[in-house]
């Protein structure tokens, strides 16, 4: 069953519990995660590509951001106080079709236009910014959302948009303010068919998929079977080829179920049932089959229409996935001594094209980039946790620590800009968090559409 959700409408008040919660929520989640993501383990979960242009990629880290020009032979190091991250979280991030960076945080939308200066998209303000997607039939296109609050009359969230590589931002349909939204995501073919999932707060506190076949003008909702006591809907990824099959990812915090749709969101069926949660989701650059895997269950390949099977390729435990055309990328999990790798056979074999202690703390951006004035003073710091020295001055480990000794605290330290390149050889070997105080543990788990989840 469906029902028609206009655009652009006026919203209802939250009902004042309602509002109250949520809005609390949001306060403590950013007022308990302080100076971002440095008390974390290291480690890679997200990947992205340039569109049309695999030598350019970013990889998102617990500490920053790695971009490279060179398909990962190189990385330059972008802090997380450069493009002013603030809480402890993995914001989204997409590169537009000129190169220009944007990542999605609670503190408001950061854009680069050079990779080096980031600056806060000014008609959107500070408020957060949930999620991302690019249209890829027209790249210099942004979808995004972001949350409003009592400051704007309501509750809940609108789209935003930019169609010239994030220069210039709109606001779009506003959602009703009882669904709080947990993905956004275009048909890669189709860029009037967009879609979002929606946490339901009214009643059945269940998920529900909204579809607009307007470019997200207005929306058709339709509910998600067996997600009811907030089992979150995330989008996987729609189909590069038919903009009425997609993938959700649904999780109920412990473990992953994936579903197919292909008359757009009307049903689903089950296409892959994971031991535990799912982290990595990848679709093939011509659209033919879909990789799913996590820590538990290793990286399946299937075909995309469901017309074969998913089999094992592999028993390494990823983080994230992502699929191009030089190659299905992983972000290993923190065990394994690489951090992201390769594989141009499918999933069967892999290379390591990142070790995170083979990094060093190089600056590369111009004098007066918020990269270059916000990051080379956390070097020291950032190095400790990474089990390296390269590129620490003598005597600057964090802390006044032994940068070698990787058993002494990391401490926060003011940053200044540095950028980190990997050695020319290769190693061997938001937003959930706002969502009521009951889901915060979920929200720390929230997967993205191009690092589903894994089984335990």
């Amino acid at each position: 069953m469906s029902r028609r959700l206009l655009g652009r409408s006026r919203f209802r008040r939250y009902p004042a519990a309602l509002g109250g919660a949520l809005l609390l929520s949001v306060l403590l989640w950013f007022g308990a995660q302080p100076a971002a993501a440095n008390g974390r383990f290291p480690r890679a979960n997200q990947i992205v590509f340039a569109p049309g242009d695999g030598s350019q990629l970013v990889v998102r880290t617990t500490f920053g951001l790695l971009q490279s020009r060179d398909a990962g032979a190189h990385f330059d190091w972008s802090c997380e106080q450069s493009y002013g991250q603030e809480t402890e979280e993995d914001p989204m991030i997409v590169l537009s079709e000129d190169g220009s960076l944007v990542v999605a945080t609670s503190q408001g939308m950061q854009v680069s236009h050079d990779g080096c200066s980031f600056e806060q998209a000014a008609e959107l303000g500070p408020k957060a910014i949930g999620d991302l997607t690019l249209d890829r039939s027209r790249p210099e296109r942004i979808l995004g959302y972001r949350l409003l609050g009592a400051a704007t009359g309501g509750g809940g969230a609108e789209l935003v948009y930019s169609a010239d590589n994030a220069r210039s931002w709109v606001q779009g349909a506003r959602l009703e303010p009882t669904l709080y939204p947990l993905s956004i995501d275009v048909a890669p073919g189709d860029s009037s068919r967009v879609y979002v999932s929606a946490l339901d707060l009214s009643q059945t506190d269940s998920s529900v998929l909204l579809r607009s076949e307007d470019g997200g003008e207005s929306f058709e909702r339709f509910e998600i079977d067996e997600t009811s006591n907030r089992r979150l809907a995330y989008i996987a990824g729609v189909d590069p080829r038919d903009a009425d099959r997609l993938y959700l990812r649904i999780d109920d915090g412990q473990r992953t179920q994936v579903l197919r749709s292909s008359d757009a969101g009307k049903s689903f069926e089950l296409a892959f049932k994971g031991k535990g949660q799912l982290l990595g989701f990848a679709w093939s650059p011509d659209g033919s089959q879909v990789a799913v895997g996590g820590p538990g269950d290793g990286i399946w390949v299937g075909a995309a229409d469901g017309s074969a099977p998913f089999e094992s390729r592999s028993a390494l435990a990823p983080s994230c996935l992502a699929w191009d055309t030089s190659g299905l990328y992983l972000c290993a999990t923190p065990e394994r001594d690489f951090s992201v790798a390769r594989s141009s056979d499918e999933g069967r074999s892999w290379d390591a094209i990142l070790k995170l202690s083979d990094l060093c703390g190089v600056s590369a951006c111009p004098v007066g980039s918020s990269t270059e004035q916000s990051c080379a003073a956390a070097w020291p710091s950032v190095a400790q946790r990474l089990n390296t020295s390269c590129g620490v001055p003598a005597g600057a480990a964090a802390g006044g620590a032994n940068a070698d000794s990787p058993g002494s605290p990391a401490t926060r330290q003011p940053s200044a800009g540095c950028s980190i390149l990997a050695p020319g050889e290769r190693p061997s070997g938001w937003l959930l968090g706002a969502l009521l105080g009951l889901l915060c543990a979920r929200a720390r788990r929230r997967a993205t559409r191009l690092v589903t989840s894994q089984p335990s």
